[in-house]
């Protein structure tokens, strides 16, 4: 055992006195040991007479996968201490969760003289001290010269019990914190889509609706935008007339301009429902999804060039770009696939695997390239807000279900264009989207400082642990 190891293992008891009484041992000298066996017979299935295998997965999780004959096994009882000698986990100090026969990669250690939960506590200080210095180059083994060399601090035995239980009644404490603590994620999430059921459906904004004068209805406004649409259409008409040109397809959006009814979910009277193909700007595609699977082929990626937006990179309202690979191609594919650029403030929609992960396109993906396994929305701003929009595509019930109960396919079940342009919208005024938007933005910000609060506070409890067992063992937590 190196010098290193030596000062890293003394830095945890050897930096005060014991107290008088106690004295100090080697663990080889506080325990007798066997290291698991692969038994005889092994199987899935149990039989009459055969005892529970405890490998690394029944030792941490209770799932216990096989059984084994008694009589070639190594024998350990409910609560035995044991430690993971090989592998990953090795030095973990544990109870044996039932009876059952140890694996070939754990030990298990019979205490000699000293309290076994004693002994047991004592063990997990020095866990990240044996993980960190193992020994093997493929699969880590505990090293026995630092493991069988750690300084034991002993009290006489009926102050180890009362160390115990003391140690035991404050860990009892953390650990409920710890439980509360773990909890809280879930609990932000559901927040996080309550608040967006809320912005969907009119209860966010509901006071603030209450307090003003003169807004312009959802439908005021789509009526508005309509007639510009139109005039806009006209005079494309009028222009493709003159030039003797083909007289361009006149757009769905432009034939109704009733309120959509088809969802489910209430909204206020100054909303109206409208279908995402009737959001977009004049002129475009509305809904529109990428070439790449079927037109491009493998040898046209390059290493550097105009990156492509994959399905991995979509999570929700996140761009991710660690969990997928970004592949490029270059320039001059890019300008021949010119209609299957993004632009910021598009909405981009995940149309398989995890269907309905959305996020708007930031500003540095602006007129990057997008995947066949992905939707874009463009929206028209003046009629409805990209990041409102998301927030429909993330926490509208009535949105989410039609998407669901239209998906097709059954190998990969997934959704084309002409389902999300048919999908149900809640629209607001203009001026109120505004509103939701800044309320959710606000409260989603509160609800990343908890969680970061709780990182935080997750790591005290886990010194608060370490600070309890080193005062444990120095004497100073029972006089």
């Amino acid at each position: 055992m190196g010098a290193n190891e030596n000062s890293q293992i003394d830095q945890i008891f050897f930096d005060y006195e014991l107290p008088d009484g106690w004295s100090s041992k080697n663990l080889r000298e506080v325990v007798s040991n066997k290291k698991g066996k692969l038994p005889r017979q092994l199987d899935e299935n149990p039989w009459s007479g055969s005892i529970p295998h405890i490998d690394i997965d029944a030792f941490e999780r209770g799932n216990v996968k096989r059984h084994s004959d008694r009589e070639s096994a190594v024998i350990v009882q409910k609560g035995d201490l044991i430690v993971v000698w090989d592998g990953a986990r090795c030095g973990l100090v544990g109870k044996a969760p039932f009876e059952g026969s140890l694996g070939s990669t754990l030990m298990t250690l019979k205490p000699l003289q000293i309290n076994s939960n004693y002994l047991f506590f004592i063990l997990r200080i020095y866990f990240k001290i044996i993980n960190s210095n193992p020994r093997g180059i493929g699969i880590p083994h505990v090293e026995p010269d630092i493991f069988w060399n750690l300084e034991i601090p002993l009290p006489p035995l009926a102050e180890q019990q009362r160390i115990v239980v003391c140690i035991e009644t404050l860990l009892s404490h953390i650990n409920a914190s710890r439980e509360r603590l773990r909890r809280v994620p879930l609990i932000m999430k559901r927040f996080r889509q309550g608040v967006l059921a809320a912005a969907c459906s009119g209860i966010l904004t509901e006071e603030w609706r209450e307090e003003q004068k003169n807004l312009e209805s959802a439908a005021a406004l789509y009526n508005r935008i309509h007639s510009i649409r139109l005039k806009k259409y006209e005079y494309t008409a009028t222009e493709a007339k003159r030039l003797k040109k083909r007289l361009p397809p006149k757009p769905s959006y432009l034939e109704n301009t009733e309120p959509d009814s088809d969802a489910t979910t209430e909204i206020p009277n100054e909303w109206i429902w409208k279908k995402v193909v009737n959001l977009g700007p004049f002129g475009e595609d509305t809904v529109k999804t990428g070439p790449f699977g079927a037109i491009l082929k493998s040898k046209e990626f390059v290493l550097s060039g105009v990156p492509i937006i994959a399905i991995g990179n979509v999570q929700w309202g996140k761009f991710d770009l660690n969990s997928a690979r970004v592949d490029h191609v270059t320039e001059e594919k890019a300008l021949e696939l010119e209609n299957y650029r993004v632009r910021t403030g598009d909405v981009l929609f995940t149309r398989s695997g995890t269907i309905g992960r959305s996020l708007v396109v930031p500003d540095f993906a602006d007129h990057w390239l997008m995947s066949y396994h992905l939707l874009r929305v463009r929206a028209d701003p003046n009629l409805i807000i990209p990041q409102y929009l998301y927030f429909v595509f993330s926490g509208c019930e009535s949105s989410k279900e039609y998407t669901s109960d239209a998906t097709i396919g059954s190998t990969r079940p997934g959704i084309n264009t002409t389902i999300l342009e048919n999908v149900p919208i809640p629209l607001p005024p203009l001026h109120e989207q505004h509103e939701i938007v800044r309320r959710v933005n606000a409260l989603f910000e509160r609800a990343d400082q908890i969680e970061q609060q709780v990182v935080g506070a997750t790591k005290r409890t886990e010194a608060l642990t370490h600070a309890v067992l080193r005062k444990a063992f120095s004497g100073e937590l029972v006089r």
